[in-house]
């Protein structure tokens, strides 16, 4: 009896019992063994940086954490901010110039001591003699008593008679900000200095003139920064923890803060009769006020100098803050002239714009710790840490509800101010003897970290080269005016320098990527199915020309150098011309194998590719547009980039300088952008004909699209503002534009052509 094949089938499944098991390999067992503590070791690195960046961040965000009041802490252990988010206050400015050396010896011998003083034990302060010329300068006339060196101090005399004290007399001192808060953005006030002008003159003398006053000072003495000075002080509104004050307490020591200028007139504002002295609370306004040089040198090379001198800004623009012992930059004599006045190599400019921030820090801290960083500060750092709002403590005495007063704490605001940059671009040619000066200042309400940003990004350290063409200054006082905005430093509404970031960013990220994106277009391509091969051909030879160009004018110093430009070249300017070459033309690279004299050797060949019938059919289409239409293409698209020359934008900046080669930017470049132009609008009608889209990736031409749009956007002032340097908008550009809109809209209505090969001939 014959079995089933069912049961045949089940027979033989059961004898057979398949392909042995694979035996596990050691070798595999390391492999995944090390990818698993790969995998470890990378996750472990990741949660670290992760760890210290989150850290970092909340450093700079919050750097003050560890002082941080305690829920559970007393009204008593808690210092609060003398400025809170709701607190209105003013900002008082002030313009010092100092004396003529003369005056200020004088000055210094008849200065009164602390054995001159009457002492005041009810509002425990010193009282000096005060003579008719200190009240008119406006010469602070009354010390706190804690803030008095002692005569025991082996520096008593040299701290309050010495070399070290400065003269000043004030110009201006008036409220700049009223009623602004710590949220305030962008405050801009602008101060000429009433009745007064300055005249920094080539014989160093600094000579003021106003309707009420007349000096001529000079100072015989090299000009310094400290010459002419501005000063700031936060002045709280009559509602604030102000008038509470019984004693305070500054980050400097007494000696050196003693030996400070004031940083305002007293009487204050300029111009009031004396009334009474300064009170306690105006000492502990004044104890958070900042100073800052008015005056910075640039080094001037000649006019018939070397154009490539090293142009350093050596100008101090630290303030009083980071700089309490007064230090200053002088003029660099080059040589003695008759009447014994130097000629400086270094010369003088006044500051003219200046960002003030007021750190907006309204925590509550925890007393003891604020003390002990407020006395490690104050005994260590000495304007080598900038402190924050640890720099001034207050003690109070805050009435309550039964009418007793309770002692409670606070801490004082910190300012500081942005140095900007020093642009090169000169508002006169040449200089007046004699001009008017406006202060332009802007005031922000600052986080800690936007400051801290503010302080991290260098200025642009710009000087004044006499030999700099308009357009080198131009482009400098551009590129300055831009980084002090990214900075904060901004001083025109209009102004939108992180606006023409983003699109800057947004242009370069689509720009490369768009490159890319051709790059892996046409090395994916396997035919020339829906391609224009004129067009191709145009594209990819205009290509290789101009680097082709960029390679012959690079300058050579070595052969390191040379093979350096090569590979770049290579990489970034030959790569897209030999793909687009090699699909237009149907050429494919090869090696066969031969034997040479006994020796198997691969040979590279290059076969040239059949047509498909699609390709022919491709092909057809594409040559409906004959030679004529396109060089009619080249020559008005020629005609519009190089003979017209029509802007249809001017640009901002002077004419660019004729550069070594201009002759070839001249003739050669419009050619090439006439081929690429034409190549674009062959590949945009075959389109049409087939009515398929490609050329390119969908998503290349969006990103080129975009490109569009952002580069017109660059030319509204609304938008962008109106910097100092921008190209013209020429009609070639603009036809380039319109170009790109329309393969944009193709590539939105039109089918992707197929990319697999054709195997039909």
């Amino acid at each position: 009896m014959s079995s089933s094949p069912t049961e045949n089938a089940s027979y033989s499944l059961a004898l057979d019992p398949g392909a042995p098991r694979r035996k596990k390999s050691a070798c595999s067992c390391c492999k995944w063994t090390a990818v698993v503590i790969g995998l470890l070791i990378i996750l472990l690195v990741c949660v670290t940086v992760l760890k210290f960046g989150i850290a970092f961040v909340d450093k700079v965000r919050h750097p003050h954490r560890a002082l941080y009041r305690n829920g559970s802490l007393e009204e008593q252990a808690v210092v609060r901010p003398l400025i809170d988010g709701e607190q209105q206050f003013d900002i008082a400015i002030s313009v010092w110039l100092r004396a003529p050396k003369e005056e200020e010896e004088k000055w210094r011998r008849l200065s009164p001591t602390v054995d001159d003083a009457e002492e005041y034990p009810e509002d425990r302060t010193f009282r000096f003699p005060i003579d008719i010329d200190n009240k008119v300068k406006g010469l602070g006339t009354k010390f706190e008593v804690h803030q008095v060196v002692e005569k025991s101090d082996p520096n008593y005399d040299i701290y309050l008679k010495g070399d070290k004290k400065l003269l000043y007399t004030p110009l201006y001192s008036d409220i700049a900000f009223h009623g602004v808060n710590l949220k305030e953005k962008k405050c801009i006030c602008r101060r000429p200095f009433p009745n007064s002008h300055v005249q920094i003159v080539r014989h160093h003398s600094l000579f003021a003139q106003g309707a009420h006053t007349h000096f001529y000072y000079s100072l015989d003495r090299n000009l310094t920064t400290s010459d002419l000075r501005g000063t700031f002080v936060l002045i709280p509104s009559s509602q604030s923890l102000l008038k509470h004050v019984t004693n305070f307490s500054s980050w400097m020591p007494d000696a050196v803060y003693n030996n400070l200028p004031p940083v305002r007139s007293w009487p204050f504002p300029l111009g009031l009769p004396f009334h009474a002295d300064k009170t306690l609370s105006d000492l502990a306004v004044d104890s958070f006020g900042i100073s800052i040089p008015l005056i910075q040198f640039s080094e001037i090379p000649s006019r018939c100098g070397n154009s490539s001198a090293n142009i350093t800004d050596q100008a101090s623009s630290t303030s009083k803050d980071t700089a309490p012992s007064f230090d200053s930059v002088q003029a660099k004599p080059l040589k003695q002239m008759k009447e014994d006045f130097p000629v400086y190599k270094n010369h003088p400019h006044v500051v003219t714009r200046t960002k003030l921030h007021v750190v907006d820090e309204t925590h509550l801290f925890d007393k003891e710790a604020y003390d002990k960083a407020h006395q490690s500060l104050r005994s260590t750092s000495c304007g080598q840490h900038p402190g924050g709002v640890l720099r001034t403590s207050l003690e109070l005495d805050v009435p309550n509800a039964n009418g007793d007063y309770e002692r409670r704490w606070a801490y004082g605001p910190f300012m500081d101010t942005i140095p900007a940059s020093a642009g090169a671009k000169a508002s006169y040619d040449p200089i007046p003897e004699l001009m008017d000066i406006t202060w332009r200042i802007s005031f922000s309400g600052r986080s800690p970290a936007k400051h801290l940003l503010s302080t991290v990004i260098p200025p642009q350290l710009v000087g004044v080269n006499n030999s700099r063409t308009d357009f080198e200054k131009t482009a400098e006082q551009d590129r300055a005016e831009f980084i002090d905005g990214l900075r904060g430093v901004r001083f025109d509404d209009e102004s939108h320098p992180r606006r023409r970031l983003v699109i800057g960013a947004i242009l370069l990220i689509a720009g490369i990527s768009a490159y890319i994106l051709e790059i892996l277009y046409w090395f994916t391509r396997v035919h020339t199915v829906a391609i224009s091969t004129t067009g191709a051909l145009l594209h990819a030879s205009s290509l290789a020309i101009e680097s082709s160009l960029v390679l012959a004018l690079e300058p050579k110093n070595s052969a390191f150098q040379l093979l350096v430009n090569v590979v770049v070249s290579f990489l970034f300017g030959f790569q897209l011309p030999i793909l687009v070459f090699k699909i237009a033309l149907r050429l494919e690279f090869d090696f066969t194998r031969k034997s040479i004299r006994g020796m198997s050797l691969l040979i590279p060949v290059i076969r040239r590719m059949p047509k498909t019938h699609k390709e022919r059919s491709s092909e057809r289409l594409d040559k409906r547009t004959n030679w004529k239409m396109i060089l009619c293409f080249m020559l008005v698209i020629y005609y519009a980039v190089r003979p017209l020359k029509r802007d249809v934008i001017d640009a901002l900046h002077p004419p660019m300088p004729e550069q070594e080669f201009s002759k070839i930017d001249e003739y050669v470049t419009p050619g090439l952008h006439a081929i690429s132009i034409t190549a674009i609008i062959l590949q945009i009608m075959l389109n049409h004909r087939s009515q398929v889209f490609a050329g390119n990736y969908r998503i290349s031409a969006y990103l080129n699209f975009l490109v569009v749009i952002l580069s017109l956007m660059e030319y509204v002032p609304a938008f962008v503002g109106r910097p100092e340097s921008r190209p013209s908008l020429s009609l070639h550009i603009c036809i380039g534009w319109i170009i790109g809109m329309v393969k944009a809209f193709q590539a939105f209505i039109l089918p992707n052509v197929q990319m697999e090969d054709d195997d039909d001939k």
